[in-house]
Formats: C-alpha cells, structure tokens, sequence
C-alpha cells in the first residue's frame, strides 16, 4: 500500500510540474523538473528493455491521440504553429506511462483502468484548462464527452497492450 501511494504521489508531482510550467512563464522551471524526474523514472525502474519499449509505445500513442484532438480543433495549446503537442504534454505522457507500468495492482483489470481512464483523463485535461495550459475550442460539455470517450479507448488499449506484451 505505501508502495503504490508512493507512485501516485510521484506521479502527480510530475503531472502539477509539467502542468504549471505550461500556464505560466514564472513556472517554466518546473518542466526541467518534471523532465528530471522522468529520466529519474525511466532509469530506475524501466531496466528491462522489454518494459522501456512498452512505456516508448505508450508515450507515444500519448502523443499521437493528444495531436490528433489538436488537428481536430478538440484542445488548443495557444501556440498556431504546432504540429504536435507541446513538450510539457511529451514529459507528461512518458509520466503517465511510467506509472501505469508501475500500478501492476491495477493495471490489469479493464473494468476499473477503463472506469479510472473515464474519470481521471477528462479531469486531468479539465485542470488544465482551469490552470491555463490548454483551452477548449469546443463547448465544454462536448470536450468533455469526447475526452471520456476517448480516454475510455485509450485506457483499453493500453491495458490490452499492457496485458500482451508482458506475456
């Protein structure tokens, strides 16, 4: 139990940092943090080649899904000249992937990462539009809904790949 509340205590160290550091030039620092923490990550627990290439591929549909809602004019990031997300949002995903492969206590079942995916990814991108990192083009009531959706099907495709990969 400590273990994991140490992991999601790590985990949302890195989500304020990278977070902050978007909404304000005052807190730009806070991304060579969370930058930090997770090379930090990366090198201390992702040794197994096998695991290292599964948090790449989860980073990276990261990137992918988040740069695609941005062509689809579903988030903003307040810069015209992107072709994909910011960087905050690349540290961030590589975050999130090290503590999903950490969270084995959880990241195995598809009723409660698909509920946990449904709550917690349209909340995370809520906060961020609260703080001023990212804004929504659409109504908020239809971002939301998109975002459940899709944070829905990205959970299970995470997990899916989570549970093949480790066979």
């Amino acid at each position: 139990m400590i273990r994991q509340l140490g992991q999601f205590v790590f985990f949302q160290i890195q989500w304020w940092c990278c977070l902050l550091s978007a909404s304000s030039p005052h807190y730009r620092y806070l991304f060579l943090f969370a930058l930090v923490l997770a090379v930090y990550d990366v090198w201390r627990y992702f040794k197994i080649p096998r695991l290292w290439l599964l948090l790449v591929l989860i980073a990276s549909l990261g990137l992918i899904n988040d740069t695609l809602l941005m062509h689809l004019n579903i988030l903003y990031f307040f810069d015209d000249s992107l072709l994909i997300i910011p960087p905050w949002l690349w540290v961030l995903w590589v975050c999130f992937g090290g503590w999903f492969l950490k969270a084995d206590w959880i990241n195995k079942n598809y009723l409660l990462m698909s509920l946990l995916g449904a709550i917690g990814g349209p909340l995370s991108y809520f906060a961020g539009f609260k703080l001023g990192a990212i804004s929504f083009p659409q109504p908020l009531f239809v971002t939301m809904i998109i975002l459940l959706i899709d944070w829905i099907l990205l959970v299970l495709t995470i997990t899916k790949l989570n549970g093949l990969w480790r066979k």
